[in-house]
């Protein structure tokens, strides 16, 4: 009998993400990056959450892949990648859609590895009902496929492709498109071309040109484009055998795209029914045409925005067409350059759906005067603010005053009229801060010489406790966390000679935080296996090499057992050279080391999948000969030689984070004079070294978002004073001058935590002249709400009394969809029925999110009631 793990995370609801693109309101619309284009990912495959930020929610087994990966079917049919979805594993994408009949078109094709006699079948839903499903695919090679629905209310619809087979296979999707056949109250009558019998005519300069991009058609595969001319010039059709039909109470539509470069001054649509004297225009008065005021010149208001399609609505009331038969239309421009699709007429009593434009609001200190809101409507209606944080911030018009720190939230809304349905409402949240961004530093005693930090839970209380390593008096010092940022001094523990690094784990996959210490002077790691109360017993002193120093902890093979890496650096007589990889044997113990060539002098090592393969790759930082050596994981432990490449002077720390937001794993390198950052490229290369360098000399440092607005900062020791800067990123790679805190003498490492576990990250300082633990608590009151979402573990199964292999993982993300580390996260198992328990019996465990927002709970056991469960 087994017991099997189902699609949601023990204790975890699953996060779907919603993507408003604007409501479909045309004849085709494709979905939100259908070809799964971005990021690139070359000749490799990428897992649930890690691919959310191309536009579509991945779940479970689920991801994208590159041509030329390990899970290539047949090249892509749009692009050069494709989704996937293996087992029961998922993707969705929700839509702002209006009412009518659709078709989903995809094309999907099998794993090569996996075809007859398997069958993969894949369902495909509407808002959670089955819409259609797809038994298999023709073969390895991509077909087309179609599935038709009804959309009956205007809102949001979330369109899924969802696994049904729990067996490990694979289907692959591309090019998913959705195709609106009828929308509800929409009479469609020129789209990619204009109607039967009608004959085209221009004049001004202006002469019928039909484009399928610059911009992309609204709706369909053309739109048609003025051409940029100084005065006024029209192109038209006149003499339609098929004519459109005009009835009371109806109103005739038209979709405009005006030149975001070189906009008109006006513009003016005309229709003929035997007869030209039905205008509207927009904008200035300078075409002279018609008697203005009346039905044959209707003034309708300002220019629409430019550089987006914008629906033109006019009641046929207005320029006298009730009960007119029409053979012809004009699209007419005083200056500039406009494209057009899309048009027809509404018929009567239907409401228009619109939509909301409000894009995302800075954050803000709080004395810097009012903020300035400015939102958009498709139908050009004027859009009203409320403030939902009346304590925090409060609105007159558009004008926000700023009331106290915290998080103000605006909401953005539009009630239509008779001719446009309300839209739905648009949220925007924004942090205020007091203008310090730390409070005051709070300073608690170490022992001598301070050299390294680490953070984790202790004692399973659900908050944050600090390590510290004492160089100079051999010892650790533990400060359990009080959960509002305070911390006590509760034990002191003996290290080896010359401790010099730190990290936490579970190296015995009890559920019990460990600590492992690298000790340069006995050429030993202490591992202190943890009780679970904040006490650990007496270090298992293992060989790693000569001179151990920078220390690193991951699963290298996929065991789901813990490994170290540590760097071996120069010390006294002895010339450093290499790194030892440790294998972890699951019960505190550790296989013989291997050790593996890099530059000279290693100081740190870090761990990360640089090329997209989901397989653990290592980065080292040689202090001696300034380099950086990349060793490429094959998944089992085992690494490929080292690749080299310059960095800034005598690097000593390396930090890994996406700093530019392209989805890559970028690098931080701590050197002499600054600090060196490299983009990454995904296929584990990375840019020659862009610079930082700042008046101080740094050392130590943390990642994180600091200030709040989803773009990581850098925070570096002042070693040789009393201060730590802090760079708050641009979102590019690049960043600000530093603000200076103040911290105790000679602040030599950094950790980034949120203490308060309130999302705002605090910063842990260690001061070796000083002999100070700082906490800079962060005065960000509240951040926006974080998301989890499934990383790993789902859908899997165990044998009754054995652990379920693949670790439990969440990644936690901020409001901008950036990494959240340094947050404490509970996972929970049902009381009842089938499931398992953690180390020790217990059915709840803690983990700390990572520098990429991952957390991962310790090894689950399944228990004597077979089924599924969440």
């Amino acid at each position: 009998m087994k017991t099997s793990l189902s699609n949601v995370l023990l204790g975890v609801a699953q996060c779907i993400l919603l993507l408003t693109c604007g409501v479909q309101s045309a004849a085709a619309q494709s979905l939100v990056n259908g070809s799964f284009e971005l990021p690139a990912l070359p000749g490799g495959y990428q897992y649930s959450p890690a691919a959310a930020g191309i536009g579509w929610a991945f779940s479970g087994s689920s991801g994208i892949q590159g041509n030329g990966s390990a899970w290539t079917a047949a090249p892509a049919p749009d692009g050069t990648q494709t989704a996937f979805i293996q087992g029961t594993g998922s993707m969705s994408q929700a839509l702002l859609l209006s009412a009518g009949t659709y078709t989903l078109s995809f094309q999907a094709a099998w794993r090569s590895c996996c075809v007859a006699p398997y069958l993969q079948p894949l369902m495909i839903s509407i808002d959670g009902a089955q819409i259609g499903g797809l038994v298999s695919p023709a073969s390895t090679s991509f077909g087309n496929f179609n599935v038709t629905f009804p959309v009956a209310t205007t809102g949001v619809h979330s369109v899924a492709f969802i696994g049904t087979d729990a067996t490990d296979k694979t289907t692959f999707v591309d090019k998913v498109t959705l195709i609106l056949n009828n929308a509800a109250g929409d009479v469609v009558w020129v789209d990619d071309s204009v109607p039967a019998g009608a004959v085209l005519a221009s004049d001004g300069a202006d002469v019928w040109n039909w484009v399928s991009a610059n911009p992309q058609p609204f709706s369909g595969a053309l739109a048609h484009q003025s051409t940029l001319a100084a005065a006024e010039h029209q192109h038209y059709f006149y003499a339609a055998s098929a004519t459109l039909q005009v009835e009371a109470g109806e109103s005739l539509f038209a979709y405009v795209y005006l030149d975001p470069v070189n906009p008109p001054s006006e513009l003016m649509l005309q229709w003929s029914d035997a007869s030209w004297e039905h205008r509207a225009y927009w904008g200035a008065n300078l075409i002279p045409w018609g008697i203005d005021g009346g039905a044959a010149r209707r003034y309708m208001g300002a220019l629409p925005l430019s550089g987006q399609w914008v629906r033109l609505q006019v009641p046929a009331a207005q320029v006298g067409l009730e009960g007119s038969s029409l053979n012809g239309m004009a699209y007419t421009l005083y200056g500039g350059r406009a494209s057009w699709d899309y048009a027809g007429k509404t018929v009567a009593g239907a409401l228009l759906p619109q939509t909301i434009s409000f894009g995302a609001l800075g954050n803000q200190t709080l004395g810097s005067g009012a903020l300035t809101l400015s939102a958009t409507a498709s139908s050009g209606l004027p859009v009203s603010f409320s403030s939902l944080t009346a304590p925090v911030c409060t609105l007159s018009a558009n004008t926000v005053t700023l009331i106290a720190a915290g998080t103000c939230s605006i909401r953005a809304s539009q009630a239509g009229n008779g001719t446009y349905a309300p839209a739905p409402n648009v949220d925007q949240s924004f942090v205020i801060t007091s203008g310090q961004l730390f409070a005051p530093a709070i300073s608690y005693a170490t022992g001598s010489y301070p050299l390294a930090v680490a953070v984790a839970d202790f004692n399973g209380d659900g908050k944050l406790d600090v390590a510290v390593i004492n160089d100079s008096s051999s010892t650790v010092s533990i400060f359990l966390g009080g959960g509002d940022g305070t911390l006590h001094l509760s034990a002191t523990l003996s290290t080896g000679i010359f401790g010099s690094h730190i990290v936490t784990g579970d190296f015995n996959n009890d559920g019990k935080t460990d600590l492992a210490v690298s000790n340069i002077g006995s050429n030993t790691i202490g591992i202190y296996l943890g009780n679970g109360d904040g006490t650990f017993r007496l270090p298992i002193a293992i060989s790693a090499g000569l001179a151990p120093g920078g220390l690193a902890v991951a699963d290298l093979n996929g065991d789901g057992k813990q490994d170290l890496v540590v760097s071996n650096i120069s010390s006294g007589n002895i010339v450093g050279h290499s790194i030892t990889v440790l294998m972890g044997n699951g019960d505190g113990s550790f296989a013989a080391p291997v050790a593996y060539s890099t530059g000279t002098n290693p100081q740190d090592v870090a761990i990360a999948d640089f090329n997209g393969d989901g397989k653990p790759d290592l980065i080292v930082a040689n202090y001696d000969d300034s380099t950086l050596s990349v060793l490429f994981g094959n998944g089992d432990g085992m690494f490929a030689p080292r690749v080299n490449f310059a960095t800034g002077f005598r690097p000593s720390l390396v930090g890994i984070a996406d700093l530019n937001g392209d989805g890559k794993l970028d690098l931080a390198v701590v050197n002499s004079f600054g600090v060196s950052i490299h983009l990454g490229h995904g296929d584990g290369s990375f840019s020659a070294a862009s610079n930082i360098v700042p008046s101080f000399s740094p050392d130590g440092m943390a990642i994180g978002d600091f200030t709040g607005d989803g773009i990581p900062d850098l925070a570096s020791g002042n070693v040789f004073a009393s201060n730590v800067g802090l760079f708050a990123g641009n979102g590019t790679g690049s960043f600000q001058v530093p603000t200076m805190f103040n911290v105790a003498s000679g602040p030599i490492a950094l950790a980034a935590a949120s203490l308060r576990n309130n999302g705002a990250l605090d910063l842990i300082v260690a001061n070796r002249m000083s002999n100070v633990l700082s906490v800079l608590l962060n005065t960000l009151v509240a951040m926006p709400p974080a998301t989890l979402s499934v990383r790993s573990g789902t859908a899997q199964s165990a044998t009754i009394g054995t652990y379920y292999v693949t670790p439990l993982a969440v990644m936690v993300l901020d409001a901008n969809g950036r990494a959240l580390p340094g947050l404490v996260v509970t996972f929970t198992a049902p009381a009842v029925g089938a499931a398992g328990s953690f180390a020790g019996g217990q059915a709840v465990a803690r983990a700390i999110t990572d520098a990429f927002g991952i957390a991962a709970a310790p090894a689950f056991t399944a228990n004597s009631s077979g089924g599924s469960f969440a």
